[in-house]
C-alpha cells in the first residue's frame, strides 16, 4: 500500500543531488582557501569566514545524506518516511554557528586592543571570489527553493555573502589606510551575524518544521475564509496545516448544514470542490476534509 503512494517527488529530490554536490565542493574548496589566507595573512575576519564555510560545508554533507534517506519510501512504521530529517540540519547547524559567532566576537575584542597588522590585499581577493560562488550556488538552487534544505543553504549563502562584504571593507580599510582594527571589526560584525543567522533564520526554519507549525507561504486565515466562505460550511470546528519536507498537509472538521444530506453523491462533490480549490490556491499536497452534519432549525435557514 504505502508503494502506491511513494512520493511522486522522488525524482525531483534526486535531480537536487548534482546541485547540493557542486556546493559542496565550492565550500569546501573556499573553507581551504579562506584558512590558508587567514592564517598567511592574520586575518581573523577570514578566519571566521572560512569556518562559516565549513558550517556550509556540514549542512551540504548532512543534506545529501538526509536527502538519500528521505527519497526512501514510507513504511508501516515510518507513514511519513525520513522527511523530517530536513528539519535536523538547521538546527544541528544554528548550534554550531553560534559557538562561532561568540569566539569571533571575544577573538575581535581582543584584536581591537592589540591592533595586530594583517595584510589587505589577500583578503580582498578571496572574499570577492567567495562572493562569486555564491552566486553561482544560488542560481543553481534557484529552482528547488521550496525545499526545507535549499532554504536553509539560501539563508547560509545570504548570510556568507554579508559576511564576504564585511571582509572585503576590512580589507580596504588596511589596503588604503593601514588601519588593522578594520579586520577586528570586520570579524566582530561575522560574528555578530552568524549569530543572527544561526539564532533567528535557521533556527526560525528548524523550530517551525519540528514543532509542524504553518508553513510560511500559507496563511491560516486565507484557507480559514476561503472554507467559510462556501455557502454549507457552518463553521470550523478543528483545522491544523503542516509540512513534510516540500509536501504541505491540511486536516480539517467541517461543520455542515443539513442542505448536503439530500444525497452522497453530492458531499462527495463538494469535499473535491474544495479539495481542488485548498491544492490549487494554497499549495497544499495532501488534503483531509472531516464533514459534520448539523441539523438546523427553520430559522436558522
Amino acid at each position: 500500500m504505502f508503494a502506491a503512494h511513494h512520493d511522486h517527488g522522488v525524482a525531483h529530490k534526486k535531480s537536487m543531488l548534482l546541485p547540493l554536490k557542486v556546493a559542496l565542493f565550492f565550500a569546501v574548496s573556499f573553507f581551504a582557501a579562506e584558512l590558508a589566507a587567514g592564517l598567511l595573512s592574520g586575518s581573523l575576519a577570514v578566519l571566521g569566514d572560512s569556518f562559516h564555510n565549513l558550517s556550509h560545508a556540514f549542512v551540504l554533507v548532512f543534506s545529501i545524506f538526509g536527502l538519500a534517506l528521505a527519497v526512501k519510501p514510507p513504511t508501516k512504521k515510518m507513514t511519513y518516511g525520513l522527511r523530517r530529517l530536513e528539519s535536523l540540519v538547521p538546527a544541528a547547524n544554528a548550534i554550531f554557528l553560534a559557538i562561532v559567532g561568540a569566539w569571533l566576537i571575544m577573538e575581535g575584542r581582543y584584536r581591537l586592543l592589540s591592533n595586530q597588522e594583517v595584510s589587505g590585499i589577500p583578503i580582498i581577493a578571496v572574499s570577492s571570489l567567495d562572493i562569486v560562488s555564491n552566486v553561482f550556488v544560488a542560481a543553481l538552487m534557484k529552482k528547488y527553493w521550496r525545499n526545507l534544505t535549499v532554504k536553509t543553504i539560501m539563508a547560509h549563502l545570504v548570510f556568507d555573502a554579508l559576511a564576504s562584504l564585511g571582509v572585503i571593507f576590512g580589507g580596504i580599510s588596511i589596503a588604503l589606510w593601514n588601519f588593522y582594527r578594520g579586520d577586528a571589526l570586520a570579524a566582530i560584525f561575522i560574528g555578530g551575524l552568524t549569530i543572527v543567522s544561526s539564532g533567528i533564520m535557521l533556527w526560525k526554519i528548524s523550530y517551525a518544521g519540528l514543532m509542524e507549525g504553518v508553513p510560511a507561504i500559507i496563511s491560516y486565515d486565507e484557507i480559514e475564509t476561503f472554507l467559510l466562505k462556501h455557502k454549507e460550511v457552518l463553521m470550523i470546528e478543528d483545522m491544523h496545516i503542516w509540512n513534510v519536507g516540500e509536501k504541505n498537509y491540511i486536516t480539517v472538521h467541517l461543520i455542515l448544514r443539513s442542505t448536503l444530506l439530500r444525497a452522497v453523491c453530492e458531499l462527495d462533490e463538494f469535499v473535491e470542490e474544495l479539495s481542488r480549490g485548498l491544492k490549487h490556491d494554497f499549495q497544499i499536497s495532501h488534503v483531509t476534509i472531516q464533514p459534520e452534519f448539523r441539523i438546523m432549525k427553520p430559522e436558522e435557514h
